[in-house]
This record gives C-alpha cells, structure tokens and sequence, in this order.
C-alpha cells in the first residue's frame, strides 16, 4: 500500500463520492439537456412562420440543439 492509499483510506485506492454528490453531478447536465430540447421544440413552429423556414430547416435546428 502506497502512501497516497493510506491518506485516502481505500486499500484499492478508489475514491468514495457521497452518492447525493453524484446524483447531483449527473442530474444536472441530463435536466438542462431536457430544458434546452424543450425550449427549441417549443419554438419550432414560431420559427418555422418569423423565418420562413421549411422542415428541412426545422429539423437541422433541432439536431444542432445539444441535445
């Protein structure tokens, strides 16, 4: 066992992360993925009229969203 190990206190040397932690690291980036997709799907028909934009164009809005 190494030193770093002994500090940490896993004799594997894997770190523990309190599971709220990691919950929360996770849920996060997923909940503003929904959010955006949810936005741009929102304004796909005000776009479609203010822009004059054809399904084609609609559809490369949707696939350029992060989502």
């Amino acid at each position: 066992m190494n030193a770093l190990n002994a500090l940490i206190g896993d004799p594997a040397g894997r770190r523990r992360y309190p599971l709220p932690v990691v919950i929360l690291a996770s849920g996060l980036p997923m909940f503003m993925v929904a959010l955006d997709n949810l936005v741009v799907s929102t304004a796909l028909r005000t776009m479609a009229v203010d822009l004059g934009a054809t399904t084609t164009q609609l559809q490369w809005f949707l696939t350029s969203s992060p989502g």
